[in-house]
């Protein structure tokens, strides 16, 4: 059982763990942030506060001020395979006491009871590429960037706002917390340097192995698969690739056609001898490596994304020397991709 949040006091404000009674308000936080136009629409219900506490899916963080009154919301969420990885996000604050400080403070509480009430190993976050307000947020928390969700979110999220920008992509951060490194990692030969990169920059070390690009995938597929409608995007977790996983992945590409999603992205383990074999037949399906998801399974994982347009590179708006220096990785990786693709054709 995870530790309960105990109170903290931070200037005029209470910031400590959820109440049932804090749903209603944390709703209209959001309303008042956002309008009608928050990333899920599940966040406008309050039965989403109260089952993801209840089953730890989700454990917020609620500022308060002296009287009980809800000023502010911090979520941390378990988005993995793996219990021990949480993303931080969901962070709101009362438009009437966002001066002075309030939302660092809540971040910071959280981080701290995520690394030592909620056992977690890693930390993610994630920023919008259409500013760089968010990516400066992530960086001042102590988290590293890792890698791309290209085209990730749709135009209608920011169009009232920003006008006609085209898919938003986001930038994904890491944090490791993990007191044991001992991870066993298969790298395949294409994304070896990817994966080596992230992990020294999270300050990690891994027992790596070359991938056997002769290793035939055996038995059934394990997968989990998430038709993410709000952003129009299918996601793919995939821990084991079986016998059938070609024809599977056929199905799932064309079902995300006909639902009118704009890319489809899957979880390759490596911590499966086999990867080798599985990422060259994504890539030979123009899926092309947007991040490393370290942990994600346990073992550490590949993000590859096929997007059914041109990913909006043009769009990103990025904030350090790193960003730019993963942003052309990316782009390299997708046109290679896609090169090869029309090469077969041809």
């Amino acid at each position: 059982m995870a530790a309960s949040l105990s109170p903290r006091k931070q200037g005029l404000y209470i910031i400590a763990g959820f109440r049932n009674s804090d749903a209603g308000a944390i709703v209209q936080l959001f309303k008042e942030a956002y309008g009608d136009n928050y990333l899920k629409s599940s966040i406008y219900d309050p039965e989403t506060f109260i089952a993801g506490n209840r089953t730890q899916q989700l454990i917020s963080v609620v500022a308060r001020t002296a009287s009980g009154e809800v000023v502010g919301h911090v979520g941390l969420s378990r988005c993995a395979p793996s219990p021990r990885v949480l993303e931080i996000g969901q962070a709101v604050v009362s438009r009437e006491h966002r001066s002075g400080g309030l939302l660092a403070s809540m971040m910071s509480i959280a981080i701290e009871h995520a690394r030592g009430g909620l056992d977690c190993e890693l930390l993610f976050g994630a920023a919008v590429c259409n500013h760089s307000y968010s990516q400066k947020a992530c960086l001042s928390l102590g988290l590293t960037e890792i890698g791309y969700e290209m085209d990730y979110l749709p135009e209608r999220m920011f169009i009232a706002a920003h006008g006609p920008i085209g898919r938003v992509a986001t930038l994904n951060y890491a944090r490791s917390f993990a007191p044991n490194n001992d991870i066993e990692v298969y790298l395949p030969r294409a994304y070896d340097q990817n994966v080596r990169d992230v992990v020294e920059h999270l300050g990690d070390r891994r027992r790596y192995y070359e991938a056997d690009e002769n290793a035939i995938p055996g038995g059934m597929s394990e997968l989990t698969v998430s038709d993410m409608e709000d952003c129009d995007v299918v996601a793919v977790n995939l821990t084991h690739a079986g016998l059938d996983f070609g024809a599977r992945l056929a199905l799932l590409e064309d079902e995300a056609r006909a639902n009118g999603r704009a890319m489809i992205k899957v979880a390759v383990n490596l911590g499966q001898p086999e990867v080798a074999h599985v990422v060259d037949a994504l890539r030979s399906q123009e899926y092309f490596c947007g991040c490393v998801l370290p942990r994600w399974f346990g073992s550490d994982s590949l993000l590859m994304i096929k997007t059914f347009n041109a990913p909006n590179f043009a769009g990103l708006k990025i904030e350090s020397e790193r960003s730019q220096t993963l942003r052309d990785q990316v782009e390299r990786d997708y046109l290679s991709v896609v090169a090869a693709g029309k090469a077969v054709a041809a």
